[in-house]
């Protein structure tokens, strides 16, 4: 190991000793009750020009109105299913 890694080990160590490991808990937990408190996780179809619609018990239960800004995060989950009569399901 060289010097300069010795001094950067040292650096990181008097970094973490110095963190307030009770305030750093605390704040994660509350940045895990708020994420849970104000997020809706459900399925949805892409459907024409790419719109996808949110469930009116979600708008509802985050209070969302007609014209508010969400961030979305999407995750594909597989292509379309197709039934005996050939129309698209959602599992």
């Amino acid at each position: 190991m060289t010097d300069e890694h010795t001094r950067n080990v040292l650096n990181l160590i008097t970094a973490l000793a110095q963190i307030k490991w009770k305030d750093l808990q605390n704040t994660l937990r509350d940045v895990v009750i708020t994420f849970f408190n104000q997020t809706a996780v459900y399925k949805a179809r892409v459907q024409k020009g790419g719109r996808i619609k949110i469930p009116e018990e979600e708008r509802s239960a985050l209070g969302l109105n007609e014209g508010d800004i969400v961030q979305v995060i999407l995750i594909p989950l597989k292509e379309g299913n197709k039934n005996e009569k050939g129309n698209s399901t959602l599992d």
